[in-house]
């Protein structure tokens, strides 16, 4: 399915899907799993941006959930006019044991991380918990920490709770 990001400014440069606001050009770019696009302003101005990486996907076999992706955000980022290329990052894709990581998203020089994978519940699983822009849960098979989520960016995964089910992600 095509995924969003929508860059808001206060003046007018001309690309992507514009809405107008009071105040406001909303720039909105609808892409597929892998494309990158370009933000071109036609003169330096303050910009308001919203960032999100993949998020992680969950464990199989009652495993845990896989962490969000990691979100920057500002108000009134200084840019020039310039080309800015912009890359959103997919989710992770399901596995019977372990859940994929999230791919980061990277906009007007910044990189956010995707969400790390939630664990699968039983002995198929060889993985270690996943740390992200949210961390990764943790099932019962496992002795070990949560995911760890970046700073700025997300939070620790969950722990497991009794009996078979894992924990959420961050």
């Amino acid at each position: 399915s095509p995924r969003l990001f929508n860059i808001i400014v206060a003046r007018l440069p001309s690309s992507g899907i514009i809405t107008d606001y009071t105040g406001y050009r909303v720039h909105k770019y609808i892409i597929g799993m892998s494309e990158a696009f370009t933000f071109i302003p036609s003169s330096s101005l303050n910009v308001d941006y919203l960032i999100v990486a993949g998020g992680g996907a969950g464990g199989g076999s009652r495993g845990a959930g896989g962490g969000a992706g990691g979100v920057l955000t500002a108000s009134g980022f200084g840019v020039t006019a310039q080309t800015y290329t912009i890359v959103v990052g997919t989710g992770g894709t399901g596995a019977n044991s372990q859940g994929a990581d999230g791919v980061a998203s990277t906009a007007l020089g910044f990189s956010t991380v995707g969400g790390g994978g939630g664990l699968g519940n039983g002995s198929t699983n060889t993985g270690g918990v996943r740390s992200g822009g949210s961390g990764g849960g943790r099932t019962d098979n496992q002795n070990s920490a949560t995911g760890t989520g970046t700073a700025g960016e997300g939070f620790d995964g969950g722990a497991h709770s009794t009996g078979s089910s894992g924990g959420g992600g961050g």
